[in-house]
């Protein structure tokens, strides 16, 4: 999304950004980049796109009790705020519409091989279990637990608005894998890539101001 993963090839970062972490979540790098940018810029303002979408749902309100913490996210296990929190992510963020050309063609091309290959090879039962059930459950309880992690319930907006929350091995790997957690020191250094997120994390440390 950052460009950081090839910046003598910028194309590759959309391409394979799509391939192997967009499309599967049938969303593009670049309709995410165009949201995700706006975001940085404005965090917790109203010019923050994502900030507004959540200021209008009751269950981004703070403060809560644990245990409704608890039943909003058994809820989205459930996958009762699913095709509400996708709609608003394809569609009203524009995460997978008005795209170029060649984005589009990627996602016309991925849409047809996962189409043929699930037919040919008689994918189906798959897919739906190990694909679009999580994403339509656990997936969208880890994204919403993440988003309040990472923004709600803050004293300030701007680079203020951004929380780190420490995790241990296990959540690392369930929750936030690739150094989501360091979500403080990605708004204050997005050019930073995940695998030196934490290393930031103890610089950061040693200058308190």
């Amino acid at each position: 999304t950052h460009r950081q993963f090839s910046r003598a090839r910028p194309v590759l970062n959309d391409v394979l950004g799509d391939i192997f972490t967009a499309l599967p979540f049938m969303i593009t790098i670049h309709g995410y980049r165009r949201d995700h940018f706006q975001h940085h810029r404005a965090t917790s303002t109203d010019k923050d796109p994502n900030w507004i979408s959540s200021l209008k749902r009751t269950r981004y309100r703070f403060p809560r009790s644990r245990a409704n913490m608890a039943w909003l996210l058994l809820q989205h296990c459930l996958g009762v705020y699913a095709f509400h929190d996708i709609k608003a992510a394809l569609f009203d963020a524009k995460m997978t519409i008005d795209t170029p050309r060649s984005t589009q063609l990627r996602q016309i091309i991925f849409a047809v091989l996962v189409i043929a290959c699930a037919s040919v090879f008689h994918l189906w039962p798959l897919i739906g279990l190990y694909w679009f059930l999580p994403m339509f459950t656990s997936l969208m309880a880890v994204l919403y637990l993440r988003d309040v992690a990472e923004h709600h319930a803050m004293p300030a907006s701007g680079l203020e608005a951004s929380r780190t929350t420490l995790t241990g091995s296990l959540e690392s790997f369930l929750i936030a894998p690739n150094a989501a957690g360091f979500h403080a020191e990605h708004h204050l250094y997005p050019s930073v890539p995940f695998c030196r997120l934490h290393e930031l994390h103890n610089l950061l440390k040693q200058k308190p101001n």
